[in-house]
């Protein structure tokens, strides 16, 4: 009882922020930042599984083994995570202006485009504008991709070994 309950809730909270994007912002509103989400997930997945295997090995060599240890995808998949959150904050900060900023419409909106965003950030606070947020996000993906890889390693273990 006590689950259908719950997922009774959750279903309501969900077509509650549904009604309340469309009545706010309609259709377009809700895909604002797409372009820079479709470009920062593209490089970030792209970069993390390129690097992945090249520091694994070279966490390997430093332990001074050609076997991969216990817990070196843990190492691996934390330290890819916060390389790529580095090199992908710019276009984060830029996303996540355009998300915020789409509560606003029409003239009321800070940022016109993509374009239009990279250039008010540049010119508000300069480049180190785009590094804001770094150290709350490079903590938080790295975890996440230490706990990925860590899963994704010891699954494909198990799963070959038992096929």
């Amino acid at each position: 009882v006590m689950l259908l309950c719950w997922v009774n809730i959750m279903l309501l909270c969900w077509v509650n922020v549904m009604l309340l994007c469309w009545v706010g912002v309609r259709i377009a509103g809700v895909y604002r930042g797409l372009w820079p989400t479709v470009f920062r997930n593209s490089l970030s997945i792209g970069l993390r599984f390129a690097m992945y295997g090249q520091i694994n090995r070279m966490i390997c060599a430093w332990r001074g083994s050609k076997i991969k240890g216990f817990w070196d995808p843990l190492f691996s998949g934390a330290f890819v995570g916060g390389i790529t959150t580095i090199l992908n904050n710019p276009i984060d900060v830029v996303k996540s202006r355009m998300q915020a900023d789409s509560a606003g419409t029409g003239s009321g909106r800070m940022y016109k485009s993509t374009s239009h965003c990279i250039k008010a950030v540049f010119v508000e606070f300069g480049v180190l504008g785009f590094m804001s947020g770094l150290r709350a996000r490079i903590l938080k993906v790295s975890i996440g991709q230490a706990v990925i890889f860590f899963t994704y390693e010891h699954a494909r273990t198990l799963v070959t070994r038992f096929i």
